[in-house]
């Protein structure tokens, strides 16, 4: 700190506002781009939510047709059902 003794009241003053100005707006840029990154995110995974849901009511409609009633329980029964981890998910990140 003895450096800073060298400085003239006014150069010391400059040099404070302007390492407040850098840090604050350091410190906003991050806090921005975490929230973006978070709303992309959670935008994703709702249209993901959204797509899976048509996909289903689609998939049962098709299905009371008649012609892929076989093809859709094989495939039921292959694989799980994803809501049951969704839930799981958002019980951990909460």
């Amino acid at each position: 700190m003895n450096f800073f003794k060298n400085f003239s009241f006014r150069a010391k003053l400059l040099l404070t506002v302007a390492l407040a100005c850098i840090i604050c707006g350091t410190i906003s840029v991050g806090v921005a781009i975490h929230y973006t990154n978070k709303e992309f995110h959670n935008g994703l995974v709702d249209k993901s939510r959204i797509i899976h849901g048509r996909l289903d009511v689609a998939a049962a409609y098709v299905a009371e047709q008649g012609g892929l009633k076989p093809i859709i329980e094989r495939f039921t029964h292959k694989y799980k059902d994803s809501s049951e981890t969704d839930r799981r998910r958002q019980i951990h990140n909460t």
